[in-house]
């Protein structure tokens, strides 16, 4: 279940700081959470960048795995690409994933919930 925007972090007009309301994908603060993307067809992908927010709780983009495959609704059933990844706070950071998918998923398995401020792909 996401909170806030859904859309945020692959919107180009939206920033990672919360003087503009809340501007990021939130995901449930007390549960195993997740976020993904359709990219629309199978590409293959060299790598993300993620950037965290700049105001509190940057712990909720630690620890996260990323998923890539063709299974969609969710991140299980996909193949795990990349895990432990941390972002500082207000950082983009990028992680190199080299795979081939069409959805791409980030999961936070810890009970801390989770929020993305930017997520980019590059193919």
């Amino acid at each position: 279940q996401n909170v806030f925007d859904q859309q945020a972090p692959v919107n180009d007009l939206s920033f990672a700081d919360s003087t503009t309301g809340r501007p990021w994908a939130e995901c449930g603060q007390y549960t195993s959470q997740w976020w993904g993307v359709d990219l629309g067809s199978e590409v293959y992908v060299g790598y993300v960048r993620l950037q965290n927010r700049n105001d509190c709780c940057p712990e909720r983009l630690t620890d996260v795995d990323i998923y890539l495959g063709s299974t969609a609704e969710t991140y299980t059933g996909n193949a795990l690409v990349k895990s432990d990844v941390s972002v500082l706070s207000n950082v983009m950071l990028e992680v190199e994933i080299n795979a081939l998918g069409r959805y791409i998923y980030l999961n936070r398995p810890s009970a801390a919930g989770l929020t993305v401020c930017k997520f980019f792909v590059f193919a």
